[in-house]
């Protein structure tokens, strides 16, 4: 459901796959084909340095 809904099409995954191979080339630890992924990411490290409990989201949209 979640990736149908956000499926982006062939020339999208085909730019992620080499963002992802050009992060694996430059021996990049963190690799974020996805901007959101990042920005989720960023909550959940700040979460932890404040500290403060986590607000956990749903990732999976009902119908």
């Amino acid at each position: 459901m979640y990736v149908a809904q956000h499926a982006q099409g062939h020339s999208d995954g085909r730019k992620r796959a080499r963002m992802i191979f050009e992060g694996i080339r430059k021996e990049q630890f963190w690799i974020f084909a996805h901007d959101d992924v990042k920005a989720s990411y960023q909550a959940r490290v700040d979460s932890v340095i404040e500290p403060t409990n986590p607000e956990y989201q749903i990732y999976v949209t009902p119908e």
